[in-house]
Order: structure tokens, then C-alpha cells, then sequence
């Protein structure tokens, strides 16, 4: 039986993606991004039928939100959400700590977004910031709350209020010196600069 120590290298696949008009994520290679979640899926069903006593919930409870992410990106949401609530449930009830359960909340709003069940999404979005304040160990995750809701509030054309939440977003990131954050969020707020400046 394969053991997860012996699941191939994920820097074989290519998991990147590209914004799109909403800055939403589209995959720039779908082929591969759906194997690396076929690989994922394999390896939970075969965990998740083994004895719950023997599961390695962590590893499991990671596994199972990585998938959900890519899933959601390959817009495949229904089966997302069935994954990143199984993810969610196993870190609630095996006390995985709030970062972990944060970390889960936020890809389960970002799939609420996906599916453009947008009031529940802010809702899932605001709840996430609410344990980011009240937790410093899920402190890591407020700024990716910050700029998802954003992203939201952009595809609605609440224009200003997505300019407002890319810039919370965009200081935190200062601090974290992450090129890649930065560039990303330095995107949106270009992008809603230009929407606005239409606007006039």
C-alpha cells in the first residue's frame, strides 16, 4: 500500500495559475493540476479506510484542503466543498488549533465565492477575520482573508470597498516581504484604480 513518504516529489506538477477578470484563479496547466488532485484524492480514501484511530489526522486534515483549493480552481466546487468540510469537521473535532482551522475556513469561503453564493462567502470571510483578531497563532491568514474578500467585493463592483480591503491587505504584506503577495495585490489595486477611474 502506498505510504505517503512515498507520493512523488508535488514539484512535478504545475500548480500555477494565471488572474483573470475578476482576478480569480484559472490554472495554467488544468491537465496537470487535476492529476495532482487525483494523487490527493487516492491518497485520502486510502487513509480515510483505514481504522479512524490510525489516521494521521494533521497530514490528513492538509491533504484534504490542498485538494479542495485545486479543485476549486479547476471548478469542480461541489466536490471542493464536500472535501474542505470533511477537512474543516476533522480539525474542529480532533482540536487541530485555530491557524488550522482558519487556514480550512478560508478555502471553505473561497469556495462559497467560487460558487457565487456571495453573502454566504463574506459571512464565511468575516468569520475568519474575527478568528484572526482573536487568535495570534491564525494572525498569518488575515491578510489572504483581507484580499479574497476584496476579490469579492470587486466582482460585485463594490469598487471602493475592494480598493479599501486590497490595501489592509497590501500593508500587511509589506511587512511579510513576499514578492509574489505583493505582486498579486499590487495587481488588484491597479485593477480597481482603472475600474474606478472608468467610473468618473
Amino acid at each position: 500500500m502506498t505510504k505517503i513518504s512515498d507520493l512523488p516529489d508535488l514539484t512535478r506538477y504545475n500548480l500555477d495559475c494565471r488572474f483573470g477578470e475578476n482576478l480569480e484563479e484559472i490554472p495554467v496547466d488544468a491537465k496537470s493540476m487535476l492529476e495532482y488532485c487525483k494523487l490527493g484524492f487516492a491518497w485520502i480514501r486510502q487513509e480515510m479506510e483505514q481504522p479512524e484511530t490510525s489516521w494521521r489526522v494533521p497530514t490528513l486534515v492538509q491533504t484534504l484542503g490542498r485538494v479542495a483549493e485545486k479543485l476549486k480552481i479547476l471548478q469542480q466546487t461541489d466536490e471542493a466543498m464536500e472535501m474542505i468540510e470533511t477537512s474543516l469537521a476533522l480539525a474542529q473535532i480532533h482540536n487541530l488549533g485555530p491557524a488550522v482551522i482558519v487556514a480550512q475556513s478560508l478555502r471553505r469561503a473561497d469556495i462559497l465565492c467560487a460558487q457565487k453564493k456571495f453573502r454566504n462567502a463574506e459571512s464565511a470571510y468575516q468569520k475568519v477575520l474575527q478568528i484572526c483578531a482573536a487568535f495570534p497563532e491564525a494572525l498569518p491568514w488575515q491578510h489572504f482573508a483581507l484580499q479574497n474578500l476584496g476579490k469579492l467585493k470587486l466582482s460585485e463592483g463594490q469598487l471602493t470597498a475592494a480598493l479599501e480591503l486590497f490595501e489592509k491587505a497590501l500593508a500587511l504584506r509589506k511587512i511579510l516581504a513576499d514578492t509574489s503577495l505583493l505582486a498579486s495585490t499590487e495587481l488588484a489595486i491597479a485593477t480597481t484604480q482603472t475600474r474606478l477611474s472608468l467610473q468618473k
